[in-house]
């Protein structure tokens, strides 16, 4: 057997493999029409485009053709709240695991510009969560915090009115940072808490810190509080007369029979 004829041999061989492996996806393909066509029998005809994962993703994955992809479902078995249009939703993070194959819904997506603007007169500051923090992983947008810096057991607040405005996920609805906004007065006490692991954040109750009239922040407390125009019991020290008020007599009152005379 020459070499020329060997070579036209396996040339062949592999033409006849190409062509059994294309004429088993066909009919892989084909049977799945079948399968489909007799679940739409079973369910009824009306079909609904939505969004399917095309290949297993994990949390962090955005959502583009490459990652996902349009397919017909029966209307009565789509999910709540899938996306039914894949040019609407690209550019979209995946925050949870989705299968191959599994329509894709709005719990399992977020938008990257879902976070509050940064207000004026402060700088946004990202967090690391752990579990000395003090704040929970959940934390919803708009949170006022109060923070703390603990050093060699002392506790001193370096600020009252931070604001959440953005968290980052990193899957399965836990979050790994957290922005704050932080007023420009507190940015570097909060730079060096946060730099030494020594900022503890808390949730404080609403109204807890107020304004005062001076502009200042004042914590308020219903213990120890004392009415600006409650009496006070004072003893009269001798020689002095109590302070003139209007329409009362104001002299001295003689205190011996000559000087009344």
């Amino acid at each position: 057997m020459s070499k020329r004829f060997r070579l036209i041999l396996s040339a062949s061989f592999a033409v006849l493999a190409l062509l059994a492996c294309f004429a088993y996806g066909e009919s892989v393909r084909a049977e799945a029409k079948i399968d489909r066509a007799e679940a739409l029998e079973r369910y009824g005809g009306e079909l609904a485009s939505i969004v399917v994962a095309a290949r297993d993703l994990e949390p962090g994955e955005k959502v583009d053709s490459l990652t996902c992809e349009e397919r017909e479902w029966v209307a009565e078995l789509v999910p709540e709240g899938a996306l039914t249009s894949l040019d609407d939703s690209l550019g979209l993070t995946l925050t949870s695991p989705v299968s191959a194959g599994t329509p894709l819904t709005e719990t399992a997506l977020r938008e990257d510009s879902a976070r509050l603007a940064i207000p004026e007169g402060t700088l946004a500051m990202a967090v690391a969560l752990g579990d000395k923090i003090g704040v929970r992983d959940e934390v919803p947008l708009g949170t006022t915090l109060v923070g703390y810096r603990v050093v060699d057991g002392e506790t001193r607040c370096i600020s009252t009115h931070l604001t959440v405005i953005g968290i980052d996920d990193e899957g399965a609805g836990s979050a790994s940072s957290i922005t704050v906004a932080v007023p420009l007065e507190d940015v570097s006490a909060f730079i060096a808490a946060a730099g030494d692991g020594s900022l503890r954040l808390g949730q404080p109750a609403d109204g807890l810190y107020a304004q005062g009239s001076d502009g200042q922040e004042e914590a308020s407390s219903s213990e120890g509080e004392t009415s600006p125009t409650a009496p006070v019991d004072v003893e009269p020290v001798e020689g002095e007369l109590p302070p003139a008020d209007e329409g009362i007599l104001t002299e001295p009152i003689p205190s011996t029979p000559e000087e009344q005379l």
